[in-house]
């Protein structure tokens, strides 16, 4: 299979031609790779409207787990192709308005290696690529050890809301409950990805919805990255009803 790179787009004027570069999709033998500028979606923050912000990172995000997963299965995949990348990145743009384009994949005459991806990545966009650390604790290992604290032995552990709620279709599991004190608790892990993370706080928001005159909490550890602290606020922000606590303030709480 020939390498090829994809430059992705962001267009910042629908008057005119104006684009800013936000990322680079590479393929080859050695299977797909993504990398998304930070810098640039942090420009773009400020550019757009909360909304269409995160519609667009959300779309980004959702392509880059895509090839991760691909990568993680090792297997020969289509995607590797150019004219199915191209058919892929045809969809991201349609489901985002037209506003993430891409450039045609261009045909690249070496062999498409980690090595040379972060040499296009620095000569397209002009960026040196920092290697994520693995995270060195598990967020949801530690809080079911917090759980288990003899302090919570007055908690249910685990209750699935189809047990208190007759009418729920969606068996969501609460990590602490308890009918008499109506409190309803979950844990929201914001060091994995963006796609997860909003299916936790969809949980959260139908818990809310349908346990009425419980609290809910949402316990969490405050993120690192950047990106994960933007979308804690925007969610604090937006679900109001719901009590927001980091991890050592909800066991000073209770």
């Amino acid at each position: 299979m020939e390498s090829f790179y994809s430059i992705i787009y962001f267009k910042t004027n629908a008057l005119n031609d104006e684009l800013l570069s936000l990322a680079l999709f590479t393929g080859g033998e050695q299977g797909p790779r993504m990398y998304v500028s930070s810098k640039r979606m942090n420009l773009l923050k400020f550019l757009l409207a909360p909304e269409v912000y995160l519609s667009v990172k959300r779309n980004l995000n959702y392509f880059q787990e895509k090839i991760d997963k691909y990568r993680q299965d090792q297997k020969e995949l289509l995607l590797f192709d150019p004219y199915y990348s191209k058919e892929e990145l045809e969809r991201i743009s349609q489901e985002t308005l037209g506003t993430l384009i891409y450039s045609l994949p261009v045909s690249v005459n070496e062999w498409m290696d980690e090595e040379l991806h972060e040499k296009l990545v620095f000569s397209l966009l002009g960026e040196k690529m920092i290697k994520q650390k693995k995270a060195s604790r598990s967020f949801m290992l530690s809080w079911r050890n917090t759980c288990n604290l003899s302090k919570f032995d007055h908690f249910e552990k685990n209750k699935l809301l189809t047990e208190v709620n007759k009418e729920a279709v969606i068996p969501v599991k609460m990590d602490l409950y308890n009918d008499d004190s109506k409190i309803a608790v979950k844990g929201i892990d914001f060091s994995v990805s963006e796609r997860l993370i909003y299916a936790k706080l969809q949980e959260v928001r139908l818990l809310a919805s349908s346990l009425n005159g419980f609290a809910i909490y949402a316990v969490y550890e405050y993120p690192e990255n950047p990106e994960a602290k933007d979308l804690l606020l925007h969610f604090k922000n937006k679900m109001k009803g719901i009590k927001w606590m980091e991890v050592e303030q909800f066991l000073k709480r209770f």
